[in-house]
């Protein structure tokens, strides 16, 4: 998809305010613009989180309260240039907004803390008006952070299903947090990946890592297929095998939110769509699901990113191996406050020849192997994290907002749809 340049922007803005206006409203901004216009075509741009307002599931409301983002970032560490917040009408924020990111401990990140003010001063891209921090901030490779904000009693936005959202593939969204009142020292309520709400924002240098593509990545393409009067397994019931993968054991679709079957999930659906996929551990026999993934290139190294839970009571392992080699092993991982899914990143590796790997997921049950037990995966994803050879990724809606000769990419704030109505 065509990026979108701050130029281009610009020149969407000026239209909108009118020849005339513009030119007595907007002298200064031109006189800049040459400079940041000359810039911005050498720095790729992509969106972070971004929300599809026409969606069906999109909605607003408005309140006094400390609102959160969690995520952990992938296998390389990323800098954040500007914090924002949601202005959904472009007509300007109705009070200012305080903005910071905590780390894992909920400690403010030094050199994090900005506030937007009021009115339509501040540039707005895409649904967000943003400000730049004094200096970027370093979020670093598999740490947890969380970009906060209040809402001051104006609007936020809300989504909840996740067919509305996507997000840069250099970070996993994890949990939504809030607080009431203007209170950064905690955000104690922690809801699902697939209920969100979006209000403070920021802003990521650079592009996304470029992708190798996995087959139905997102376990959506097939599940339909699967009979909901069955357990959702693979052959049970005349359920079809998964679609783009190959199954050994007990392996099939969960599906809650759509037609299909629920037996071995007691949290959330998925981290996407309505589909995941589960690999079910029973009578000391494991499960796995492989698939041959082309376009490596040799000498570059890779990561898989993926979210995964488990059936709630029982500690299965996910073992994730490429060509043979392990890359990842651990209890399957739950997200912080439910039984959610949670982001996890494999090692790196290096292809060592040009062309197609395998890839394969396979869970066991190590902790008490008589006793069944089901990892559930969704959202997997091979990316690139150094070498050349290939493009970067697609830039979906990029926009981007100049700061030092720096393009910086949104990355929204979203939380739980289930709470508006007690918050409101």
């Amino acid at each position: 998809m065509r990026t979108t340049t701050n130029c281009e922007v610009l020149s969407s803005e000026l239209r909108t305010m009118g020849v005339r206006s513009a030119r007595r409203r907007s002298l200064a901004i031109l006189a800049s613009t040459v400079a940041i216009c000359a810039v911005t075509a050498a720095h790729a741009q992509s969106a972070g989180y971004t929300i599809d307002r026409t969606s069906g599931t999109y909605g607003e409301s408005s309140g006094d309260y400390t609102l959160g983002n969690q995520f952990t970032v992938g296998p390389q560490s990323v800098t954040v240039n500007a914090l924002g917040y949601y202005d959904g009408t472009h007509a300007g924020l109705n009070a200012s907004h305080d903005l910071a990111i905590l780390d894992a401990s909920g400690n403010i990140v030094s050199g994090s803390v900005a506030t937007v003010p009021d009115g339509s001063g501040s540039p707005l891209i895409g649904d967000f008006r943003y400000v730049n921090l004094a200096a970027p901030v370093t979020l670093l490779a598999g740490q947890t952070y969380t970009v906060a904000g209040s809402s001051n009693g104006d609007a936020y936005g809300y989504t909840f299903g996740g067919s509305a959202i996507t997000n840069d593939n250099r970070i996993g969204y994890q949990t939504s947090t809030f607080n009431f009142g203007n209170d950064f020292s905690a955000l104690p309520y922690k809801f699902s990946h697939l209920e969100e709400y979006n209000g403070p924002n920021l802003l990521l240098a650079g592009s996304q890592m470029a992708e190798v593509a996995v087959n139905n990545s997102g376990f959506e393409d097939n599940a339909g297929s699967f009979d909901g009067s069955t357990s959702g397994a693979v052959g049970e019931g005349g359920n079809p095998a998964i679609s783009g993968w190959t199954s050994t054991g007990i392996t099939g679709i969960n599906t809650p939110q759509g037609p299909g079957p629920t037996t071995y999930t007691n949290g959330p659906s998925s981290a996407e769509g309505e589909a995941a996929a589960f690999l079910l551990a029973r009578g000391g026999t494991g499960a796995s699901i492989s698939q041959s993934i082309a376009g490596f290139v040799a000498g570059n190294s890779y990561a898989v990113t993926f979210y995964n839970s488990s059936e709630y009571g029982d500690d299965p392992t996910l073992t994730v191996t490429i060509a043979g080699q392990q890359i990842y092993s651990s209890a399957a991982t739950i997200s912080d406050g439910s039984t959610d899914f949670g982001y996890a990143v494999t090692d790196t590796f290096t292809a060592t020849s040009t062309g197609a790997m395998t890839l394969m997921f396979s869970g066991e049950n190590t902790t008490n192997p008589g006793n069944d037990a089901s990892v559930l995966l969704d959202r997997i994803h091979v990316v690139q994290v150094s070498g050349t050879g290939f493009a970067s990724a697609p830039e979906p809606g990029a926009l981007a907002l100049i700061a030092g000769g720096m393009g910086i990419l949104p990355i929204g704030l979203l939380w739980r749809r289930r709470k508006a109505n007690a918050m409101a």
